[in-house]
């Protein structure tokens, strides 16, 4: 498949998903099974499956997972670069350096988009405290 086919299958299956999540309540269906409303002795924040406040699952499903997303992305930009040197990577460097972007573009994309939008973090929404 060519890059452009890939920019506009990948873009037409950001837009399904934005109108999935957007016009149906999937996201509070999925949320309501990390979120434990009958721990009310607890407070709000702290009923959350993976809560802030437990620091080995904080790291193990939050941290551990940023730093794993900057390494592929890194390594896949290397692959990417290189194939300009070694000529078997060659007839995919178009393929690893648009991974590679889209790596790096996704979550600042995701970052600014939640100081721009009506789009909360789960713990923000009413439902939740």
């Amino acid at each position: 498949m060519n890059l452009r086919k890939q920019a506009f299958v990948s873009i037409l299956l950001l837009i399904i998903v934005l109108l999935i999540f957007k016009m149906t309540a999937f996201d509070v269906w999925l949320q309501n099974y990390f979120y434990d409303t009958s721990a009310t002795h607890k407070l709000p924040l702290e009923r959350w499956l993976i809560s802030k406040n437990n620091e080995t699952l904080e790291f193990w499903f939050h941290k551990i997972i940023k730093i794993a997303v900057a390494v592929l992305g890194f390594v896949i930009l290397l692959i990417g670069v290189s194939g300009f040197l070694i000529k078997k990577i060659s007839p995919y460097r178009e393929q690893f350096l648009f991974v590679a972007f889209c790596i790096i573009i996704v979550p600042f994309t995701v970052a600014g988009a939640k100081h721009f939008t009506d789009a909360y973090c789960p713990n923000q929404v009413t439902l939740y405290g």
